[in-house]
C-alpha cells in the first residue's frame, strides 16, 4: 500500500476476530490533504494487480502509527491485539 499516492504507511496482517474466515486486515496512515475513498480505492487495486483478489484487505482502517518492533518492522501482533481491543469497545458501547 505505501507504494500508492495518499497512503503514507500501512500494514497488513491476518483479521484476528474470531470467526474471522482468512481474510485479511490492513490498517493505513494516509498522508495529509488526501482524499481517503480514493486512495483506499487505489490501494485495493494495486494489491489485487500484484498480489490477486485473495489477498486484498477485506477491512481497512485509519489508524495515526503503524506498531513497530525495536528492528523497524510492523509488529502484527499489537495489530491484531488493537484489532481486538477497538471490537471489545464497540461491542461494551465504549
Amino acid at each position: 500500500f505505501t507504494g500508492v499516492d495518499g497512503i503514507a504507511d500501512a500494514v497488513c496482517f491476518k483479521n484476528p476476530k474470531p470467526g474471522a474466515r482468512d481474510e485479511l486486515f490492513a490498517f493505513v496512515v494516509y498522508a495529509e490533504r488526501v482524499n481517503k475513498l480514493q486512495a483506499q480505492a487505489s490501494a485495493k487495486y494495486a494489491c489485487e494487480e500484484a498480489l490477486g483478489k485473495a489477498l486484498v484487505p477485506r477491512v481497512i482502517r485509519e489508524v495515526q502509527g503503524i506498531p513497530r518492533k525495536s528492528n523497524g518492522y510492523p509488529d502484527r501482533a499489537a495489530c491484531a491485539k488493537q484489532v481486538l481491543e477497538m471490537s471489545r469497545k464497540i461491542q461494551a458501547g465504549d
